[in-house]
């Protein structure tokens, strides 16, 4: 991949996070402006429980719909990306309705350990309803990447959804309920994959029956890998609602928001390069997957360091935003933000291993720093409150990702935050 192809990709992945960054940053700027606090903070345990289990339920085969859907784009046998899609998209909607079932069940029964509020058993239901739909969204969003359209796997995961619920709480809650509009949204997501897939995937008698055999052989790997990561994203929300109040779990679900804008920097990226990796490797081009890599990482970094300095040095400016009583919080934010810029540092290695065959690895590393940040968390909780949970959150992402770096090295042979990008001597 060139200098100039890169960099326009790169440009193209970055203007599509924007969008849905600031979506996902508006949606949590209007909650919390026009809710109460515990009312917000409820709201947000809820998406965070669908989001949770949307991820969940995809049972990895989301990342490898990335990983075949970008094979099928590269050797031109669209054919057999809509075959894929068909039987993913159909697992997705069994285990989907299967685990909103199980929540429904355990939230009648009354055993979780955090309550979903907000409207009661209704909460519930709508978690059975958007459970499904949401990992068929996520699952679009990953294909629509394999065929390098960013724009439009953007707008299915990080646009539609929040889109909808600013709707919701602008004009009035359109006459519906919460649970309904959470629903509605996770359905609006499914809405815009389709329409930027460009078509209704339908079996075309050209089998991908190896390749699905394949998928499943990984999804276990891919799954664990998958589940740690929602869980490093979306388990701080529960983790917070079981612990503490549900106001703290709004200005916890803020700071994160913020810190997603750091983090959408890191995911355009494997927007761009996450497809390439897996044809560099499959050519055994490790040179050439070593130079990719360092590019990115160097990329990634030239653009991260300014931003998490300037939101460290207005953290109570920039937590005001969200409402007078957030603004005195920056202390959360700042400890947040550590976490993102070593996720930067160390650059796209969870995807180098996954993208090459290596999710064994990525999982391990995974598992590692979410049991240690969720440990820590809880830990110092008692002393240190809600400052405590993101501290400890923030260790776990740090030692996931240096572990995981550590892996690349041992893999293929190079560390991708070390050396001088390439691109820097030759056009």
């Amino acid at each position: 991949m060139r200098r100039g192809e890169l960099l326009g990709k790169l440009a193209v992945a970055f203007g599509a996070r924007v969008i849905g960054a600031l979506t996902g940053l508006l949606m949590t700027v209007v909650v919390t402006r026009e809710l109460p606090q515990s009312i917000a903070g409820q709201l947000f345990l809820l998406l965070a429980v669908v989001n949770l289990s949307g991820a969940l339920a995809c049972y990895g085969t989301n990342t490898g719909a990335l990983r075949f859907v970008g094979r099928f784009t590269q050797s031109k046998q669209p054919q057999k990306s809509d075959d894929l899609l068909v039987f993913i998209t159909r697992l997705c909607m069994a285990s989907g309705g299967a685990l909103g079932l199980l929540i429904l069940t355990a939230d009648y029964f009354g055993v979780l350990p955090f309550s979903l509020g907000v409207e009661g058993f209704q909460s519930a239901v709508a978690v059975f309803v958007a459970v499904p739909a949401l990992a068929v969204a996520l699952v679009l969003s990953q294909a629509l990447l394999g065929v390098g359209r960013l724009m439009g796997s953007v707008l299915t995961s990080s646009f539609a959804f929040p889109a909808f619920l600013i709707l919701w709480v602008w004009q009035g809650t359109l006459g519906i309920s919460v649970t309904s509009a959470i629903a509605a949204g996770a359905f609006a997501a499914v809405a815009v994959g389709v329409v930027s897939w460009g078509r209704f995937p339908i079996v075309r008698n050209a089998s991908a029956a190896q390749e699905i055999r394949e998928l499943l052989r990984t999804c276990p790997s891919l799954w664990i890998l998958v589940a740690l990561n929602a869980a490093q994203q979306w388990g701080g929300q529960l983790l917070v609602g079981s612990l503490l109040s549900t106001e703290d779990v709004a200005v916890f679900s803020a700071a994160l928001r913020v810190t997603m804008v750091v983090n959408f920097l890191l995911v355009a990226m494997n927007m761009v390069v996450a497809p390439r990796f897996s044809a560099l490797h499959s050519r055994g081009d490790i040179n050439g997957l070593k130079h990719l890599a360092r590019t990115v990482t160097f990329l990634l970094l030239l653009a991260t360091l300014p931003l998490v300095v300037l939101l460290e040095t207005f953290s109570h400016e920039v937590m005001g935003m969200f409402g007078a009583k957030f603004g005195s919080e920056g202390a959360i934010l700042r400890v947040l933000l550590m976490g993102q810029l070593v996720n930067a540092v160390t650059g796209p290695v969870g995807f180098l291993l996954t993208m090459s065959g290596h999710e064994r690895d990525a999982m391990r590393a995974a598992f590692v720093g979410v049991v240690a940040g969720f440990t820590l968390a809880v830990m110092l909780s008692f002393q240190l409150g809600l400052t405590g949970v993101c501290a400890g959150l923030s260790l776990g992402i740090a030692i996931q990702n240096v572990l995981t770096a550590w892996a690349v090295r041992r893999r293929l042979g190079f560390w991708s935050m070390f050396g001088i990008p390439g691109f820097l001597s030759r056009a």
